[in-house]
């Protein structure tokens, strides 16, 4: 007289947690076997990352390099950088000495007659390209002392930043390949295989039933 009858399941106090994976793929591992007990965050099974870890290798070299890159930039310039460029001005205010001294020469003659205008005008262009030089050299000189252009720092660290996170997300990618227990529990059931292909997608069958079964739940429907 004090009984209800219903049809209904027993499941755990979780609910039956449908485990599948975020992307297809080959099996590799299997971490656990029905009935087992897992905790939160233990490995229960892996799929194939080898493509991922080559990728990884190859972000990781492009980091390294973006990071070489800004170094340089942070370093400059080198202090042996600094006496070739100070020669630089020096040999330039000695040609455009040598320069001045050789039309001073030429336009000192007197006698006009003695020189041709071609040569004169050589003289005097001579001089110039000498002043255009000896500028070059102090305008180089400048710019090594000053360091490194600010815009340059920028996109230099930028250009860091986004290898650090193409790095991360490829790392991402290789953890999101383990499946891992989202609460403790115990395994329900697996269809999972090594050598299998998992598939992924909202139609795809689940790979695990999962769930807490220190407490059970009966679900029922009552009429």
């Amino acid at each position: 007289e004090h009984t209800i009858g219903a049809i209904g399941v027993v499941e755990a106090n979780t609910e039956n947690i449908a485990l599948s994976t975020p992307v297809s793929g080959l099996i590799t591992a299997v971490y656990v076997q029905v009935g087992g007990q897992v905790k939160a965050g233990q490995k229960l099974f892996s799929l194939d990352d080898r493509d991922l870890h080559a990728e990884l290798l190859v972000r990781q070299k492009a980091l390294e390099l973006a990071r070489q890159q800004l170094d340089r930039l942070l370093r400059a310039p080198r202090p042996e950088e600094i006496p070739v460029a100070e020669a630089r001005v020096a040999e330039a205010e000695q040609d455009l000495a040598d320069a001045r001294v050789r039309q001073q020469l030429i336009e000192s003659i007197p006698d006009r007659r003695a020189i041709s205008e071609e040569e004169l005008q050589r003289r005097r262009i001579a001089t110039k390209a000498a002043e255009a030089r000896l500028r070059q050299a102090r305008a180089n000189l400048g710019l090594l002392k000053a360091g490194t252009w600010e815009p340059d720092m920028r996109i230099a660290r930028a250009q860091v930043a986004l290898a650090e996170a193409e790095v991360q997300r490829v790392q991402t990618d290789i953890e999101r390949l383990t499946i891992t227990a989202p609460v403790d529990g115990q395994i329900l059931q697996s269809n999972v295989t090594v050598g299998a292909f998992a598939q992924s997608g909202p139609l795809a069958k689940p790979l695990m039933l999962f769930g807490a079964v220190d407490h059970l739940h009966v679900r029922t429907d009552v009429d």
